[in-house]
Parts: structure tokens; sequence; C-alpha cells
């Protein structure tokens, strides 16, 4: 299950019952796609929803389209015991946001997966992908 403990609303948010409807919904979504390897941060103005597994050298596994960082459960499972192992749901799929003016060209996926492995302290790493992800 998700963790949503500490977050902040501003007290005009409760004024606006569409606005609730909706911060329920991401809360249901969150409990339900997240665990306790579930992180968020945000790269080039597009929050990621990422996991992290295992130690040693680095494989980042890129999903396919229309898919999320759930397709690489059993590999994520079996690969963290020698490596360390980062999903990410790319910008525009599973939890993660789209991207600003929604230019989804492969110039910005290439931008945010650079800066988000930046952001990790990954200089060097393997990459496996499927699909978009490859």
């Amino acid at each position: 299950m998700g963790n949503v403990s500490g977050l902040f609303l501003p007290i005009d948010f409760l004024f606006y019952p569409l606005s609730i409807i909706f911060f329920f919904k991401i809360l249901t979504l969150l409990a339900r796609y997240t665990n306790q390897r579930s992180r968020f941060l945000v790269a080039n103005g597009t929050l990621i929803h990422y996991r992290e597994q295992g130690k040693g050298e680095a494989i980042l596994l890129l999903h396919g389209i229309f898919s999320s960082l759930h397709t690489w459960d059993e590999a994520a499972a079996l690969l963290s015991k020698r490596y360390r192992v980062i999903c990410l749901d790319l910008p525009g799929f599973g939890l993660s946001g789209g991207f600003e003016h929604n230019r989804y060209a492969m110039v910005e996926y290439l931008s945010t997966i650079k800066l988000f492995l930046e952001m990790l302290g990954i200089s060097r790493c393997h990459f496996v992908g499927s699909s978009l992800g490859g």
C-alpha cells in the first residue's frame, strides 16, 4: 500500500467539490499502484514515479507504450539479486505526470531520463527496454 502521509492541502481546496473528488481518486490510485519501493521526483517539470531495488551496477528498465513500470516486476525481482534495478513510469504513463506543453517527442523522453539518472547519482547504467522504452 502506498504512503500518502504528510500531504498538505490549502483550506480553500475543501470548497471545491470536484477537487475533493479528484483528490480522493488520486489517493485511490496511489494506494493501489504504489508500494514500499515507490518514490517520486520531478525531472524537467514532470513528476516521475519510480522504484529502485538491489545493489551493484545500475540497470534501468524502460516499459513500452501504454504500459507502466509494473511490466518489469518479475524481471526486477530477479535482477535485483545482482544489480541495482530502477524501473520508472515514463512521462505520460502509469503514475508519472505528462510533459509540459504536451510535447511527447523522443528528445523530451531522452532529456528527462538523462536528468532522472543524474538526480539519482547514476553516471553509467545498463538500459533494458521494450517498444517505446527500447
